[in-house]
């Protein structure tokens, strides 16, 4: 028998099996939320002030996001452009091939240190 063939038995959810149990579970719980809407009312919290509560740490996380993403970026470009330097290189390096030419070590520099040529 495989997970799909079981049937999931969802009867304990049921509130018309023990109502007075489930009434006493949504008493309580509004019960502690009346009383966090309270304490929060009697410090003067408002929505505003709740939402504005969360600027700070927020801020932190995006932060920490950029200072993780910088040099992730920087790293990204950096591998980028020796693809770029060592792509360039082969393809010359099959013209010098084809032409039977040596270059001297000047032109092999200078075609690595190109930008955008390609």
């Amino acid at each position: 028998m495989t997970m799909d063939d079981e049937r999931l038995d969802l009867s304990a959810l049921d509130p018309m099996r023990d109502p007075e149990r489930w009434r006493s579970f949504g008493d309580a719980t509004m019960s502690r939320i009346d009383a966090v809407l309270h304490d929060r009312r009697a410090r003067g919290d408002d929505p505003f002030l709740l939402i504005a509560a969360w600027r700070k740490p927020l801020l932190a996380a995006a932060a920490i996001l950029l200072a993780a993403l910088i040099p992730a970026e920087v790293a990204l470009e950096m591998r980028e452009s020796r693809l770029e330097a060592a792509h360039r290189l082969a393809v010359v390096s099959v013209e010098w091939v084809e032409s039977a030419r040596t270059p001297s070590g000047a032109e092999i520099l200078s075609t690595i240190a190109e930008r955008g040529t390609q």
